[in-house]
């Protein structure tokens, strides 16, 4: 499992098992302050990969966290648990978007 956040470019790498389908999954996601949602109270970030409903959620690295996939098993969201705590002081998005 692995989950990077790059600054410099906005984009953020999830790679994951998903066990329940037997397959790697490897997500790219561009322009990812413009995705996102951060709740501060909370320390979560959500993220918007498409604009899809969500038919089922995972709980990835401990429950560190979660995908939420589609009809089809395609990931549509993610949230991040303790985003703060995975990337310091590069945290994006502080601010609620509307």
């Amino acid at each position: 499992t692995m989950l990077k956040y790059e600054p410099d470019t906005d984009t953020l790498y999830v790679s994951f098992y998903d066990e329940e389908k037997s397959k790697q999954v490897n997500l790219v996601i561009p322009k990812v302050s413009e995705k996102a949602k951060y709740f501060p109270e909370e320390d979560i970030l959500w993220v918007d990969i498409t604009e899809e409903k969500s038919f089922e959620s995972e709980h990835i690295l401990d429950g560190d966290f979660v995908v939420d996939f589609n009809k089809k098993g395609d990931p549509v969201g993610l949230e991040i648990f303790g985003w703060e705590r995975f990337f310091n002081e590069r945290c994006i998005n502080k601010q609620e978007k509307k």
